[in-house]
């Protein structure tokens, strides 16, 4: 009887640790779900964080377009007021004779080009609108300012035409492995159709006069074939590296001349007959090279010539 009752206690005690083994596995499988719940929860708080920055730059950047919104409104309406103001102050009538003035400028500079072609060159067909309104801004009431707006055509031709020889020296060296062109002749089959390649020439000694080293260092193989116009004129050099610079107008020797007649007028009350008369009062400034006879009668001429 006491062994039954030592075999039942045995078993009591065993059921006892089985029961609080269980608990234990329990408790840590309870546990382990706590953790991955926390750890989702933290991913979730982590996710959300990161939403709530993202919607507060969202919100920054719309502020910052509003802003820029609400100054370009005001931009605009400072703009509409001055339009309205101009439209309140400058009759419509005035507008349309100064645009008829303006192209009739443009008619008086190709009228003149008409009596003397010797100023024009073919490179003026690349010439747009833009830039016959530009050098026609002012009157042409003498010789001198269409011969002057002319050099200023011829410039902006060679701004273009530059652009095309530059890109037919950068398309040769593609073709030839890197090899620069030595010769204004090694590039005439890649400009375009149409071109004009008469006007154009070597520059034998492949230098140019310039305090910057990156100019002076390259070869300029490539220039203009001359002047057109002896007193205001401009030119275009071009290198076997692919660059271009225009030679700028010379208006030095036309503010001389115009200084010595302006002079003559406030020393004699009036304005001199000839370019014989102003031959004392012809000052040059350091930039401006001396002139001939000749080349001071020419100014004057043009200068006093008024436009036919």
């Amino acid at each position: 009887m006491k062994k039954v009752k030592r075999i039942l206690s045995i078993i009591s005690i065993g059921l006892a640790l089985l029961f609080l083994v269980g608990m234990v596995v329990l408790q840590q499988f309870a546990l382990a779900s706590k953790e991955s719940e926390i750890d989702s929860l933290k991913r979730e708080k982590d996710q959300t964080r990161k939403s709530l920055l993202k919607a507060a730059n969202e919100n920054e950047e719309i502020r910052q377009t509003l802003r820029k919104t609400e100054n370009a409104f005001s931009n605009y309406k400072n703009t509409a007021k001055t339009l309205d103001a101009y439209v309140l102050t400058n009759n419509v009538v005035d507008q349309e004779n100064e645009l008829d003035r303006w192209l009739g400028t443009i008619l008086q500079l190709k009228g003149f080009i008409a009596r003397h072609p010797e100023y024009a060159i073919p490179e003026f067909k690349y010439l747009e609108n833009q830039d016959w309104l530009a050098v026609t801004e002012k009157q042409m009431e003498t010789e001198a300012d269409c011969r002057r707006a002319l050099a200023l055509l011829r410039m902006r031709s060679y701004i273009k035409t530059g652009d095309m020889l530059r890109q037919a020296v950068i398309d040769f060296t593609k073709a030839n492995n890197g090899k620069s062109p030595k010769k204004y002749e090694d590039i005439i089959d890649y400009l375009p159709d149409g071109f004009d390649y008469t006007r154009y020439t070597d520059n034998p000694s492949g230098k140019i006069s310039s305090s910057n080293p990156v100019l002076s260092s390259q070869q300029w193989i490539i220039k203009d074939v001359g002047a057109v116009d002896g007193i205001w004129d401009s030119g275009l050099l071009v290198s076997a590296e692919g660059a271009s610079i225009n030679v700028p107008i010379n208006f030095n020797q036309e503010r001389v001349v115009r200084a010595a007649i302006e002079e003559y007028k406030n020393k004699n009350g009036g304005l001199p007959a000839s370019s014989s008369q102003i031959a004392e009062y012809i000052k040059y400034t350091y930039n401006a090279r001396k002139m001939s006879k000749t080349e001071i009668d020419a100014i004057y001429t043009s200068i006093t010539t008024p436009l036919q």
